[in-house]
């Protein structure tokens, strides 16, 4: 995985500076070195002292302070390798990186050591409010309070990062739509892996590998949402949404969670389809208050609560069609209200295991803890690089 995000992020550079060969006219380069062998020794310097535009390229070192970007740059580590170029906060009452322009790209760095400022506010490693076009490519972001935390802003691309060891969040979003998230890596966050809170419609969680956290992947009023093909492994809750339509569950792996592997709250309208959900602490899937959902090919075994899926109070008018719920030691299917819901088997076996049971001996769990462009080479390279990985795996 190293030498791949290596790879990457030299090609990125390599790209960048042929295309500023062949057209010197597009951006300039601006070097960084801790050493002072370079145009700056300090990141903010050289963006105290760029174009709009520009390419700040920054050598390996430790560099100590706190980053306002307020133009549309790309900084990036000359070699791709975040262990070895490292921004730490030189307040822990601020934010390492705190973008306030669109069209920012940061790659390559280890980035670390926000806290809490003087008024309690938790502090990330990137934040980002209001704007658009931010591009997060190849970092590892760790020990902060908040890893990335992106605020009323859309259009945002994460790829690639590691964020792990964080004090509450990994990666929060709030009142922010249209984001993909590919390929990071967000391991071992206090509170939540991945959180999508206050009105977040239509991003995309992609190929994440999310574990070890206290919460998975959380999505609270996400409507038009995908998420798909990730790995989410020993968290609480694994995937929970709440009070979300019309949002795509598709090809996740969710196993050995705290509770249940893929959880639904207060959601309709929403597609189900080709999940495992396996060794989870409560159910491997779980439905409550839910309306037209479609729970299709999935596989949900040996889940250690009272049944594998569990259809509960107040869930109606959802379709179950070839879905695989096998366990030893508990009710493979459980539906509170068995008229108002369908099951489909293409094959019916007899010795299905299918109990009803009336909403008086339901027990039901509470829902997951609430919390309250760049230019046009960088657009080219960076879906360069998007594909290039997925050739690479």
């Amino acid at each position: 995985m190293k030498l791949q995000s290596q790879i990457i992020s030299f090609m990125i550079v390599f790209f960048v500076i042929s295309l500023l060969a062949t057209n010197p006219a597009i951006a300039a380069i601006i070097t960084v070195n801790d050493n002072m062998d370079a145009d700056y020794k300090s990141i903010q310097d050289a963006i105290n002292n760029a174009t709009a535009g520009d390419i700040i390229l920054v050598s390996p070192g430790e560099y100590v302070e706190n980053v306002n970007v307020n133009k549309e740059l790309t900084i990036m580590s000359k070699f791709g390798n975040p262990e070895n170029t490292v921004v730490r906060a030189a307040s822990t009452k601020d934010d390492v990186f705190d973008i306030n322009a669109n069209n920012v790209t940061i790659s390559g760095f280890k980035i670390t050591s926000a806290k809490t400022d003087e008024y309690g506010q938790d502090k990330a490693g990137i934040y980002f409010e209001g704007g658009y076009g931010l591009t997060i490519t190849n970092n590892t972001i760790t020990l902060n309070n908040l890893g990335i935390f992106l605020m009323d802003s859309r259009n945002n691309t994460i790829i690639n990062n590691s964020v792990n060891n964080n004090r509450l969040m990994g990666i929060w979003l709030w009142n922010s739509k249209n984001n993909i998230f590919e390929d990071n890596n967000v391991k071992s966050n206090k509170n939540y892996g991945i959180l999508l809170w206050e009105t977040c419609p239509n991003n995309e969680l992609s190929n994440n590998t999310v574990t070890n956290n206290g919460e998975g992947i959380s999505v609270d009023s996400g409507d038009n949402c995908t998420i798909n093909n990730n790995v989410v492994l020993s968290n609480g809750e694994g995937i929970y949404v709440a009070r979300s339509d019309n949002t795509t569950i598709i090809n996740n792996t969710a196993n050995s969670n705290g509770r249940n592997g893929i959880y639904f709250v207060i959601s309709n309208d929403n597609l189900i389809i080709n999940n495992t959900a396996n060794s989870n602490g409560n159910s491997g899937i779980y439905l409550y208050r839910c309306l037209n959902n479609k729970l299709i090919n999935n596989n949900a075994s040996e889940n250690r609560g009272p049944s594998d899926i569990y259809i509960g109070k107040y869930s109606r008018n959802n379709v179950l069609i070839g879905n695989i719920a096998i366990s030893n030691n508990n009710t493979d299917l459980f539906i509170v209200e068995p008229e108002s819901n369908t099951i489909v088997t293409e094959e019916p076996s007899p010795s299905e295991d299918i109990q009803i049971n009336d909403s008086k001996n339901e027990t039901v769990p509470s829902p997951g803890q609430e919390v309250p462009f760049p230019g046009l080479a960088m657009v080219i390279a960076v879906f360069l690089i998007a594909y290039l990985c997925r050739r690479i795996k």
